[in-house]
């Protein structure tokens, strides 16, 4: 799934919403290493501040310090 999802990503560069879904279930498929979670939720911050979605941004961000 984090691959296939991974590869979805470029699919869907021109649509916000889709690829910030899928960045999180990429995310969400590394529960079990802390590390890439991380990276991964703080890159889809990075992405919502892009295009300006700041609630989910929020929500984002605080996935980062729990």
């Amino acid at each position: 799934m984090i691959l296939s999802d991974t590869v979805k990503m470029k699919e869907f560069q021109e649509d916000p919403e889709m690829l910030l879904d899928l960045m999180y279930r990429i995310a969400k498929g590394y529960q079990n290493s802390p590390d890439l979670r991380l990276t991964w939720l703080a890159n889809m911050a990075q992405k919502h501040s892009e295009v300006t979605i700041l609630v989910t941004r929020m929500i984002a961000v605080y996935y980062c310090y729990i």
